[in-house]
């Protein structure tokens, strides 16, 4: 009974799931200043968003953005919900994202998986303290495509964004708004 009793601690201690009285639990990382920079997404957002249509036409969205530090911190997942009703049709939009830096290169990652099930990954870099910036590239029948994303804060309550999608140098998609904790 005893070596059962000394296994079941051995693994428990190794497991990290038993601390001895009066040791210390290990301290928790500093996260990079690059890391912690994407905290400024974190929360709940509300606002407005304009998609631009072929021949000039805005169609308004009402547009919700839930993010949250996953990962200790290391990441931010975020969903992005918008909604408009224009000529009485109800069209909406839902997209996933986790956006994060990959912590060999440097590199900032964003991924992310929209309702209609398109997938991307992009590279990402803050241009300067309150601009973030975000590039996919691939190619199409049609020729090669290029999505940029920017995210501008006017400081921790306010958000403009842009996100242009071209295909052979020909915009075919175009989404503006602003977002408010």
């Amino acid at each position: 009974m005893r070596d059962i009793f000394y296994g079941l601690f051995a693994v428990l201690l190794a497991a990290g799931l038993f601390i001895p009285a009066g040791a210390k639990a290990a301290k928790k990382e500093k996260l990079p200043v690059a890391v912690a920079q994407y905290h400024l997404l974190d929360g709940k957002w509300d606002g407005t968003a304009q998609r631009l249509e072929e021949g000039g036409a805005l169609t308004p969205f009402d547009t919700r953005m839930v993010c949250d530090k996953v990962a200790e911190g290391w990441a931010i997942a975020c969903n992005i919900e918008g909604e408009s009703n224009t000529a009485g049709e109800p069209v909406t939009f839902n997209e996933a994202h986790l956006i994060g830096i990959d912590p060999v290169s440097g590199a900032g990652r964003w991924f992310s998986i929209a309702s209609g099930g398109t997938i991307r990954e992009r590279l990402a870099e803050w241009t300067d303290s309150r601009t973030l910036f975000a590039r996919a590239r691939w190619d199409t029948p049609d020729g090669p495509a290029e999505e940029t994303i920017t995210y501008s804060f006017g400081g921790k309550k306010n958000l403009s964004f842009r996100t242009v999608i071209t295909i052979a140098e020909k915009r075919v998609f175009e989404m503006t708004g602003t977002l408010e904790r």
